[in-house]
């Protein structure tokens, strides 16, 4: 193939190239960097703070016998069968005090028996001044006392059987009578008598002495001796 007279040679080509000045490339400037801002001191993250403890007990924690010292007490209590609870009958109105029954009054002390009561009795006695009194023994006995003001001197008994004898002494049977013999000292005192008779009622008359020292015991000794029976 011929070639193109006018078109330019490899040759050419060249030198042109070689001919012209060379030119800079061009020089892309960097991107300014920016100097990385100072770090910031970091606070340190505040501890979570708890909330305050509840003065209650969780309820899970609780017992049955704490739940219920800690309800209120005048929380209601829930009903679980779910029934209407049973009205409350009214309280019923009090008795009336039963009438007191009339207090019976103090029996009195008993009287002293007068002249046509002592000459009746089952035995003679020389009161000497004293005052025979008689008190309750049951429907076929009878006791007596024989007093001087409010001070007792002697006992005597008339009936079927005597708790014979009271004291502790020598016995001496004088006159139908046996007789119990206390020692005081140098001085021999009389302070019990018994008359028991088989064919005569009372059966037993039995006397002893209540009153011990000074001037009341030596009168009480004294009529104790005069009794008799008739």
């Amino acid at each position: 193939m011929a070639q193109n007279a006018s078109a330019p040679t490899a040759q050419e080509l060249t030198r042109s190239l070689n001919s012209r000045p060379p030119q800079a490339a061009p020089v892309t400037a960097p991107a300014p960097v920016r100097a990385p801002a100072p770090a910031q001191a970091q606070r340190p993250a505040a501890a979570p703070v708890a909330p305050p403890a509840s003065r209650s007990v969780p309820a899970t924690a609780l017992t049955p016998a704490t739940r219920m010292e800690t309800r209120p007490a005048s929380a209601p209590v829930a009903s679980t069968s779910g029934a209407r609870p049973a009205p409350v009958a009214p309280a019923p109105a009090p008795a009336a005090a039963p009438a007191q029954a009339p207090v019976a009054a103090p029996a009195s002390a008993p009287r002293p028996l007068n002249a046509a009561a002592i000459a009746a009795l089952p035995f003679r006695i020389d009161l000497k001044g004293a005052q025979i009194v008689e008190r309750p023994a049951g429907p076929t006995a009878k006791v007596y006392s024989v007093r001087r003001g409010d001070t007792p001197l002697l006992m005597i008994y008339t009936g079927p059987q005597s708790d014979y004898p009271i004291y502790g002494g020598d016995q001496a049977e004088v006159a139908g009578r046996t007789s119990i013999i206390v020692t005081e000292g140098m001085r021999r005192r009389a302070v019990e008598h018994l008359f028991r008779r088989e064919d005569a009622q009372p059966a037993d008359i039995h006397v002893w002495v209540m009153a011990m020292d000074g001037a009341d015991g030596d009168l009480a000794e004294q009529i104790g001796q005069t009794v008799d029976p008739r």
